[in-house]
C-alpha cells in the first residue's frame, strides 16, 4: 500500500489528472452499460388480420413484458415492407413522459397504403427510448427494432 502511495506523490499534476479522467470515462461507461433496459420487452407479437387489401387496418399485437418501472419519452416509427421490397413509413408517433402498460400485451394499429404490392408482406417498429430523470438515455436514447411480422396484402378486386 505504502508503494502505490509513493507512486501517487511522484506523479505529476498533468499525470494525475489524466488518471482521474480515465477513472471518470470508465465510471460514465460502466453506468451507461447498465442504463441500456428498455422500459419493457415485447415478444409474441402476431398481425391481425393477416389478409388485407390496400387501404385496410392491420393490428400489430405482442406480449408485454414490464423490465423497469420508470416513466420514459418515446419515438416510434411503423413501417409496411410489400413484395418488391419497398419500404412505406405507416406511423410515426412521440409520446412524452408515459409509463409502461399495465397489460401484458400491446396492441397497435396502422393503415395500409392504397397502391403497395400485393403478396407475403412485412410490418417493422423501432423505437427509442429516453428514460426520465436522471439518465444517460436522453443523450444516447435506447433503440429497439423489434422482428419483423408477415402477413399478406391480397391483390385488389378488379373493378
Amino acid at each position: 500500500m505504502t508503494s502505490a502511495i509513493a507512486v501517487w506523490r511522484t506523479v505529476g499534476g498533468h499525470s494525475r489528472a489524466a488518471i482521474g479522467a480515465t477513472a471518470l470515462v470508465i465510471a460514465v461507461a460502466s453506468f451507461m452499460s447498465y442504463d441500456r433496459t428498455p422500459p419493457f420487452d415485447l415478444s409474441e407479437g402476431e398481425i391481425i388480420p393477416n389478409k388485407v387489401r390496400g387501404g385496410e387496418p392491420i393490428t400489430a399485437r405482442w406480449r408485454l413484458t414490464v423490465l423497469r418501472e420508470a416513466s420514459y419519452s418515446q419515438t416510434c416509427t411503423r413501417e409496411v415492407i410489400d413484395s418488391l421490397g419497398t419500404y412505406r413509413r405507416v406511423d410515426e408517433q412521440e409520446r412524452d413522459s408515459v409509463l409502461p402498460p399495465k397489460e401484458n400485451y400491446i396492441a397497435r394499429s396502422v393503415n395500409i397504403p392504397f397502391d403497395v404490392s400485393w403478396g407475403r408482406a412485412y410490418y417493422r417498429q423501432s423505437c427509442c427510448y429516453r428514460i426520465d430523470g436522471i439518465s444517460l438515455t436522453k443523450l444516447f436514447p435506447i433503440c429497439v427494432r423489434r422482428p419483423e411480422l408477415p402477413f399478406d396484402i391480397l391483390p385488389s378486386p378488379k373493378t
